[in-house]
């Protein structure tokens, strides 16, 4: 019984071992057949299962270089044996077997051992034969590519055997006229010119006996017996044993190469010299061009052998041409004196073409048309007897004319040395051009250094990084440093700890944005900190150099400080005569109740800074010391009601008398100050009283250098509000008898001295949170900072709407809708991720319409009421429909949707349909519903006809 065990175990190892001896002969076979990569491995991968102890509960794979092949009812289970497939000494694949099925009771394994021996060497069969079909394609592939290079370019293939007979010549033969099938075991001698025969077939038996490659020029004839020059370069060609066999080589023909290098040695040392002289007259400076245009028409007289060379340039009214310089060639006697001021009315037969930028050749004076007598008369008059005139540019313009002339004989002036004498007049040109334009860049440059340094504000510049490049006199002052000490710094040092936050989003901003209005604080170096009014922009996109505007409002907030009293007085009366603003008052009660308990605990630890107010730029002006007006900027222009296209430089008294005189109510005593600015060697100041009611003050500063008066900078600004200011703290009492007056003023204080206190508990209460450890006080502060944050968004929304009642007309502009509303987008991206909301804007193109920059309030606040109405997960729809005369911009989601009860209601303000768990003021709509009356739209809310949710809409007119 044990010896049938025995013998029963050995056949079923022995049928086991031939079931894999049979798998790996069936591959072998399927390697052998040499068929595609593909269909090799698809056929290997269906066989490897029948080499296994279950075949039937087997299934495996391959995995190579991107490709997968899989055996029938392939499938990834828990059980599984794999090898990594090398291809050239690198992991290229991978074989895998899996079971599909459970293993019987008595089997050995998962796997065994044989099996695992099986798969590798499967796996060492494959690499190999994977590694030969890479070679093997790579082969074709070059192959293929070799015939066509050989086939497609201009050159000509050969190869010759030992006895020099022509084995293979390219089909580019013919364009010798000869038959490249036909030449064929032709002696190649015979090919080659008579003259260069026993040099070339020398040449050709250094590499059949010697192994050498060769290089060689020589000389062959067409089939209509004209001579080409032909580069040779050839190599000996070797059998598989490394015998020479013959020669090959690529011939290709120069003919036309050799041709032009005669003629190329004309002209080179010509071209030296121009590119010398262009190279030294760029690099010259202002002191030393004249005679280094002396000396560049020397050297180019010489090397072009004319004998004298005249520059003139037309006068500032293009009625004369003036002699700039001129050479002689030595021996050659200077004549035309009186010729140093041309009428150009007098020689139009050269003026007309030289205006068209063409070039005038005389080769000599018979060939002129008697119209051109005059002309021939002066030529005649300077001995000329050939001369080539070219236009003398800048910039592209005609400012004048170069004249080479021969007066020993008659010239024949080819098209390229026309064209170098061009070359030399735009050469002289641009000299002279770059040398006025230095000069101006200088003026300029002082005229912007006097307006940096002597600006009222402070001037900081700083790179993307925020790196301060530089600064004027005013900054340091106000901030108490000197300029070495603030160039070069971190522009994030000057704020206080609390600030630095925000300054990497600020100048962010300005960089999408392009500038950026802000109020902040400041750190002098003293440690005290200044109230800031600042205004960014970029003034380099490409270097990304950012300029911010700096002025000191620590007074203006002072000023502030005393409309607080007046509060309590302004709430019972807009209580009285503003019904909706009651309702404020309401909702506020608790928030400012909270506020004031956490503005207790905060007054021991820090101050944060006020928030942004708007602030407007000052006129500006520079005069030199005779008077007469530089430079001023557009708001100077928008102060005195000055047009655009009105010329300003004119003397400054001229000026005011003309623009301004009419506009004051104080004239005569401004007059009298004005005649006096020239004289002025110290700062001077007054107020502007203008008829239409607007108040300026101007600043006067002398640009002193060297102990003299170079100019003066003045700068105006609008002091209207603040003069007011004064007059309206003593008749508020009156003025709150006026309802639409109470109640702007009301939403300007809420608006103000609300937020301030707000922004602080906001502040403070983060600060508290990142300290307190206390659970039950952690939790209060939490509820405080909720109620803060509604109470802002409650403030934030009614000035917003307030401010929009009060407009009646907006400016408008043509700009693209689809790029505001990418713009609310893109400010909603945060909101939008921490919902896992997915937004499809199915707007592309370009949408223009007649709209203001405001109109991304309305997105903004769309998108926001979609947000907080949407379940998280859920997707919200942009889209701008063609609607007529008009864009019509849906936003579509897909939360509870707004009863049809609710929808006339959803777009006045504090009404909102019934939604207990979503925060909000109920003035959003309100907001959209404003601006889009303001544009003259429409707004609505549909059902979203995909199912649940709402489609909010808005129309505008198209542009």
């Amino acid at each position: 019984m044990e010896d049938e065990r025995s013998t029963a175990s050995l056949e079923s190892s022995l049928n086991e071992r031939c079931k894999e001896l049979s798998c790996l002969y069936g591959i072998l076979c399927i390697i052998r057949k040499n068929l595609p990569l593909d269909e090799t491995l698809q056929g290997v991968v269906e066989l490897i299962p029948s080499g296994f102890q279950y075949s039937d509960l087997e299934c495996a794979c391959i995995e190579l270089k991107g490709m997968f092949f899989q055996s029938p009812g392939f499938k990834v289970t828990p059980l599984e044996l794999s090898t990594d497939i090398i291809v050239d000494g690198s992991r290229a694949g991978r074989i895998s077997v899996y079971y599909t099925g459970a293993i019987p009771d008595s089997a050995e394994g998962p796997f065994l051992k044989e099996e695992k021996d099986l798969i590798r060497a499967i796996s060492d069969y494959l690499g190999p034969m994977v590694e030969c079909k890479y070679v093997e394609y790579a082969l074709v592939e070059n192959l293929k590519k070799y015939r066509f290079m050989v086939e497609n370019t201009t050159d000509i293939a050969y190869s010759l055997d030992t006895e020099m007979r022509i084995t293979y010549i390219s089909p580019q033969v013919k364009k010798l006229g000869y038959n490249a099938n036909k030449m064929l075991l032709s002696d190649w001698a015979d090919f080659i010119h008579p003259d260069d025969r026993d040099r070339v077939i020398s040449e050709y038996r250094s590499v059949l006996f010697e192994g050498i490659e060769h290089s060689i020029l020589f000389r062959t004839t067409d089939n209509s017996e004209n001579v080409h020059w032909m580069e040779d370069s050839g190599m000996p060609l070797k059998d598989d044993s490394g015998d020479i066999i013959g020669v090959t080589g690529i011939l290709r023909d120069i003919t036309q190469h050799i041709d032009l290098e005669t003629k190329l040695r004309h002209y080179v040392q010509f071209e030296k010299t121009l590119c010398d002289i262009s190279s030294r007259l760029i690099n010259f400076p202002s002191r030393d061009l004249g005679d280094e245009i002396y000396h560049a028409l020397e050297s180019v007289g010489k090397a072009a052998k004319v004998d004298h060379i005249f520059i003139y340039e037309f006068s500032s009214d293009n009625d004369l041409a003036e002699k700039y310089g001129e050479w002689y060639r030595e021996g050659v006697d200077a004549v035309g004196k009186e010729f140093d001021t041309i009428t150009l009315s007098e020689i139009p037969c050269f003026i007309m073409p030289l205006r068209k930028n063409k070039a005038v050749k005389i080769h000599s004076l018979d060939d002129l048309p008697e119209e051109a007598h005059k002309g021939k008369e002066m030529l005649e008059l300077l001995k000329v007897r050939s001369a080539l005139i070219v236009p003398l540019l800048m910039k592209d313009e005609l400012m004048g004319f170069v004249g080479f002339c021969s007066i020993r004989e008659d010239m024949h002036f080819s098209n390229f040395v026309t064209d170098m004498f061009r070359l030399v007049g735009s050469t002289i040109g641009n000299s002279l051009q770059h040398d006025r334009s230095r000069k101006s860049l200088g003026l300029s440059e002082m005229y912007y250094r006097s307006l940096f340094e002597e600006s009222n504000d402070a001037v900081i510049i700083h790179d993307a990084d925020g790196r301060i490049l530089n600064v004027n006199k005013k900054a340091c002052e106000m901030l108490g440093y000197d300029r070495d000490s603030l160039v070069g710094i971190d522009l994030v040092s000057l704020y206080p700890d609390e600030e630095r936050i925000f300054v990497s989003d600020t100048i962010g901003n300005i960089m999408v944005k392009g500038s950026v209005h802000l109020e902040s604080k400041l750190k002098r170096s003293d440690g005290s900190s200044i109230d800031v009014d600042v205004s960014g922009s970029v003034i380099d996109k490409n270097e990304q150099f950012i300029q911010i505007i700096v002025r000191d409002i620590t007074d203006k907030k002072k000023a502030e400080i005393e409309l607080d009293s007046y509060r309590q007085e302004l709430e019972d009366k807009v209580e009285e005569r503003t019904r909706e603003l009651t309702r404020v008052n309401e909702n506020l009660k608790e928030e400012i109740s909270e506020h004031r308990i956490a503005e207790k605990l905060i007054k021991e630890n820090e101050t944060l800074l006020r928030n942004v107010l708007e602030s407007t730029d000052d006129g500006i002006s520079f005069f030199d010391n005779t008077g007469t007006i530089r430079m001023v900027n557009n708001k100077f222009r928008e102060i005195w009601n000055i047009p655009d296209d009105a010329d300003t430089e004119k003397n400054y008294v001229e000026a005011f008398v003309r623009y301004g005189l009419s506009q004051l109510e104080n004239a005569d005593h401004i007059l009298s100050k004005v005649k006096r600015f020239a004289i002025l060697m110290e700062y001077d100041s007054d107020v502007l009283y203008f008829r239409d009611g607007r108040i300026f003050e101007y600043h006067l500063f002398p640009v002193i250098t060297d102990g003299k008066v170079r100019g003066h900078v003045c700068s105006y600004r609008n002091i209207t509000m603040r003069k007011r200011a004064e007059s309206d703290l003593q008749e508020y009492a009156e003025e709150l008898e006026r309802s639409n007056e109470l109640k702007d003023l009301f939403t300007d204080i809420i608006r103000h001295d609300l937020m301030n206190p707000a922004g602080l508990v906001k502040g403070f209460v983060e600060i508290l949170l990142k300290r307190e450890y206390d659970p039950d006080t952690t939790e209060k502060l939490r509820a405080i900072k909720r109620n803060n944050g509604k109470l802002i968004d409650m403030i934030e929304s009614v000035s917003k709407l307030s401010r929009l009642e009060a407009i009646s007309v907006l400016e408008f502009k043509v700009m693209d809708v689809g790029a505001i509303v990418r713009l609310a987008i893109q400010s909603l991206d945060k909101q939008l991720r921490s919902q896992h909301i997915v937004l499809e804007n199915m707007a592309s193109g370009k949408y223009n319409a007649k709209t203001s920059p405001v109109l991304e309030e309305v997105f903004v606040n769309l998108l926001s009421n979609a947000i907080k109405y949407s379940p998280q997960g859920s997707k919200i729809i942009v889209d701008i429909l063609d609607y007529g005369d008009e864009w019509k911009i849906t936003v579509t989601d897909f939360g509870e949707g707004v009863a049809d009860e609710d929808k006339p209601f959803v777009f006045e303000r504090f009404k909102r349909a019934t939604k207990a768990a979503v925060k909000g003021t109920g003035l959003g709509l309100a907001i959209v519903k404003r601006i889009i009356d303001l544009h003259g739209g429409k707004v609505g809310v549909e059902d979203n006809p995909e199912g649940q949710g709402s489609v909010f809409w808005a129309t505008v007119k198209k542009a």
